[in-house]
């Protein structure tokens, strides 16, 4: 058996159980003999005497845990043929259990026969027998849950403001220690996450003060979590936001009469510069993925019911799924790979995944290069810039986007009447649907009024499309493809945009005067109506500012034919095309 040092995780959800017994073995390593020869001879300690050859194992020695773990494992996991006594083992550190009295009396008594057989002796001084809550771990463990230790929480708390990357890394060890009773713990983590690269000059700014007071009111306000039981229904909930993923872990019991979800583990975290690209859909189908695969240790082999909000998934991820269709190929591979857990997918409305959702969605302040960010109403700040100023642009309050994310104003060439904002769609297309005066409200408003998607939006929900009509014959090739989610047609992954909100759209998409392709680019992978690609190329060739600077050849001057040096060096042919029916004779 190899040697092996199982995670604390993974001993806390052994204590499931009414009594708990915590057990202190004496001198932990040096109760083990060193086998002699070649193992004494490499923990020989050099003296003025000669060498110290030790006889039993020695603190500091770096593979002594995970030998005294493996050793501990085989203690309670078998002997003689018995079966395993129900305890949880961090090196010297034991704790029995028993779902009732008899139980555990018959667990501790089998593992102090053991201790015995095995010649290891504990420190009695330090043992508490049959106990409803004990102290393990850092954590506080009962009958119904695990809790962090008010002692680790309030050293948590009592932490002053990092000085170096050092400190730094301490205050985010003991974070990551008690990130499954903190929800959305590695997104508000985010910024002082940035700091510990040895790339990263440890400069601390607003953002790192920020989330270092959230992460103690965070730390001072753990949730209680149930044990891990696999006879009880496993909920699994899931929900991805633009910058992370959020999941929540739970047990579906009964209080009072009403079925009620209580959480066994939270887990969240953020998305890669890559990550954040995806459309929505494949972000909350990566949600559904990490999730599973996170918790695998729980799901593998019981049966459990997976919830989401985005209803897409259900015919990704269900028992009929069509893994050909408008999916992309990281939902086919990801739908492949989920096909060996046994789970039904649920739908949920958006606001009932509170938990998941607020996993994903906490607040992180992204900083970015190119220009800063300004709250919408702040119109002072704007126009206090001195590149507006110069150029004598007023801005006024509605003018403004809902939520511009970053924001910039350079002239556009060498005109200084006009500017262009750039950042507006910038290089996270993902970005493009939160800065827009649209949200999916007004979509769902104006497709319901449209003539023409209002016909639309029935035949969808009526799964049935008149193709008598030339109008909505147009969406023949792609009406198997569409489906409605809280009120919008969307393509695929896609938004199916209303007549009325095309051309405002694409305007407000070329508000920074950028190329055919890159609009190409960002909005057919947001975006979708009948003849999209001939409106964007429509608008780009009308823009007035982009013939103004559009870039043009260089002029190619004429050249003259070399002169001819000798009869017949250069020939010229011309072709004649003789019509009529007759010719010279």
């Amino acid at each position: 058996m190899p040697h092996v040092y199982t995670s604390c995780n993974e001993e806390l959800d052994k204590l499931r159980g009414e009594y708990r017994t915590c057990i202190d073995l004496k001198g932990a390593f040096k109760q083990i003999m060193v086998t002699p020869g070649f193992s004494q001879k490499i923990l020989a300690i050099v003296t003025p005497r000669g060498y110290a050859v030790p006889q039993r194992m020695q603190f500091g020695i770096k593979t002594a845990p995970g030998i005294w773990n493996s050793n501990m494992q085989r203690l309670i996991h078998g002997h003689d043929g018995k079966e395993p006594v129900k305890a949880a083992v961090i090196v010297d550190d034991v704790c029995v259990t028993g779902n009732n009295a008899e139980e555990h009396f018959a667990n501790l008594h089998e593992f102090i026969f053991r201790l015995f057989a095995a010649g290891l002796k504990a420190n009695i001084s330090k043992c508490k027998f049959y106990q409803n809550q004990v102290k393990f771990l850092g954590k506080i463990v009962d009958r119904d849950g695990i809790k962090l230790d008010p002692a680790t929480t309030s050293a948590i708390v009592k932490m002053p403001i990092p000085k170096d990357q050092s400190r730094l890394r301490s205050f985010l060890g003991s974070m990551s220690y008690i990130g499954r009773h903190v929800p959305g713990l590695r997104e508000v983590r985010a910024p002082l996450d940035a700091l510990v690269s040895p790339e990263t000059k440890f400069i601390w700014g607003p953002d790192q003060d920020k989330a270092f007071n959230l992460c103690k009111s965070l730390a001072g306000n753990s949730a209680r979590l149930l044990h891990f039981d696999p006879k009880k229904p496993i909920v699994l909930t899931t929900d991805a936001s633009p910058h992370g993923l959020g999941a929540c872990l739970s047990h579906k019991v009964t209080i009072d009469g009403k079925m009620r979800l209580q959480p066994v583990a939270y887990a969240s975290c953020s998305l890669k510069p890559s990550e954040q690209s995806y459309a929505q859909v494949d972000r909350e189908g990566l949600a559904v993925f990490w999730a599973v695969k996170h918790f695998k240790s729980y799901l593998w082999c019981y049966p459990f019911e997976l919830h989401t909000d985005c209803s897409a998934l259900l015919k990704i991820f269900g028992p009929k799924n069509d893994l050909g269709g408008c999916a992309s190929g990281r939902l086919n591979r990801w739908a492949v790979s989920l096909m060996e857990y046994s789970f039904v997918i649920k739908h949920i409305k958006g606001t009932s995944n509170s938990v998941a959702d607020s996993l994903s969605r906490l607040p992180v302040s992204v900083s970015s290069d190119q220009g800063a960010a300004y709250p919408a109403g702040d119109v002072t700040a704007l126009t206090a810039l001195p590149e507006i100023k110069k150029i004598g642009v007023y801005l006024q309050e509605d003018h403004l986007m809902a939520e511009i994310k970053c924001l910039a104003v350079n002239p556009v060439g060498n005109c200084q009447e006009e500017i262009s904002i750039f950042k507006v769609i910038g290089y996270m297309p993902n970005e493009a649907w939160d800065i827009l005066p649209l949200s999916l409200e007004d979509v769902a408003t104006k497709t319901r009024e449209d003539k023409l998607y209002g016909r639309l939006l029935k035949s969808v929900e009526a799964g049935v499309l008149d193709n008598s009509e030339k109008e909505l014959s147009r969406f023949s090739g792609v009406f198997d493809d569409l489906y409605i989610e809280d009120g919008v047609v969307y393509f695929g992954s896609r938004v199916v945009i209303p007549t009325c909100q095309q051309a405002r759209l694409l305007e407000e998409l070329h508000y920074s005067h950028i190329g055919a392709v890159r609009m190409k680019y960002t909005v057919r992978r947001y975006f979708w109506w009948p003849g999209i690609t001939s409106d964007i190329d429509k608008l780009s060739n009308n823009c007035t500012g982009c013939r103004k600077f559009r870039k043009r050849p260089s002029p190619n001057p004429l050249c003259p034919w070399p002169f001819s040096r000798r009869p017949m060096e250069r020939v010229h042919v011309d072709f004649l095309n003789i019509v009529a029916a007759w010719c010279y004779s």
